[in-house]
């Protein structure tokens, strides 16, 4: 394995924390560990900020511990789908997660994704949040309030990942004009 100098997502943004654009790039290389593991059907199952690493000049993301991960194959989902169910990584699981450690729905990924993308906003997991209405003062334009929101709906309504990768970085462009033009207050990076 890489050494990889950095910190967890979550101790950086407790020491530094992160301008809106650089909240959108992280969840965007995130989500494209995802589909990179979703494409090859494994799923991660326990994305949180202790789980994702940020390098220290801020330019590189990992995803990390694949522990309560599994692969997606029938045969092998049946043999592990039958063995103790492990605890999820709670405030940041999916629901139906929570309600069913076996659970191999792709969308657990998704979901966890919104919810680390809402903390590092928020400083808070969405969980008992009415996260419509912190949703709607983000700094973020209304198109990734909107994306953002997809992600913590019910499982069937949350975009594929390849889908969220794509929004992101659409979303990620249109930052880029508001800070060009000087629309977005606050600290910005890169």
């Amino acid at each position: 394995m890489e050494y990889f100098d950095g910190l967890s997502l979550e101790k950086a943004r407790h020491e530094r924390g992160f301008a809106p654009e650089e909240v959108v790039t992280i969840v965007g290389k995130l989500a494209t560990a995802v589909e990179h593991a979703h494409a090859r059907s494994i799923l991660h199952r326990d994305i949180k900020p202790t789980n994702a690493l940020v390098s220290s000049d801020r330019g590189e993301v990992r995803l990390i511990d694949f522990g309560l991960g599994i692969l997606v194959e029938e045969a092998v989902a049946r043999a592990r789908l039958t063995t103790t169910a492990h605890q999820m990584g709670g405030a940041y699981s999916a629901p139906e997660l929570l309600e069913d450690p076996k659970c191999t729905d792709p969308s657990i990924d998704i979901y966890s994704l919104g919810a680390v993308w809402f903390w590092l906003h928020a400083g808070k997991s969405p969980k008992g949040a009415g996260i419509d209405e912190v949703i709607e003062g983000f700094e973020l334009d209304r198109d990734l309030r909107t994306v953002m929101h997809s992600c913590l709906l019910a499982g069937s309504k949350r975009p594929s990942a390849s889908a969220l990768v794509i929004a992101l970085r659409t979303g990620l462009r249109s930052l880029r004009k508001l800070r060009a033009a000087s629309e977005l207050p606050g600290r910005w990076h890169r």
